[in-house]
């Protein structure tokens, strides 16, 4: 049975639609995928970053105020600053062990942001 001109199109026309939707739905559940591995890394970071400066605050007998970092996420090299005195930190390889070092920073008029005053 031969379908008319005008049905061919309008078969045609949907089966494109539908191909149409079927690839925006399966295409942008990676990106949704993709955005959850993300918010779980970030928690991840935040929750390691938090450990480790309690640690520090507990180890050094420091208020929650007296501590300040230059960085949001754990890495080697970071620098805390505890009661206007400046320390490197150096991490072990699964980041279970810290050491901080004195430094010294090249210019020390540096600019403090309080993410608790944004």
């Amino acid at each position: 049975m031969r379908q008319s001109p005008t049905n061919r199109g309008f078969t045609a026309f949907f089966r494109a639609k539908f191909f149409y939707f079927y690839l925006c739905k399966y295409c942008h559940y990676p990106t949704q995928y993709n955005q959850y591995q993300q918010n779980q890394v970030y928690a991840s970071d935040t929750s390691r970053m938090l450990t480790f400066l309690n640690s520090v605050k507990d180890s050094q007998g420091l208020q929650p105020e007296e501590i300040k970092v230059n960085q949001q996420n754990l890495s080697n090299g970071m620098i805390l600053n505890i009661r206007d005195q400046y320390y490197e930190v150096h991490f072990n390889n699964d980041f279970s062990a810290y050491t901080l070092s004195p430094t010294n920073l090249v210019n020390p008029n540096i600019n403090v942001i309080d993410k608790d005053e944004n």
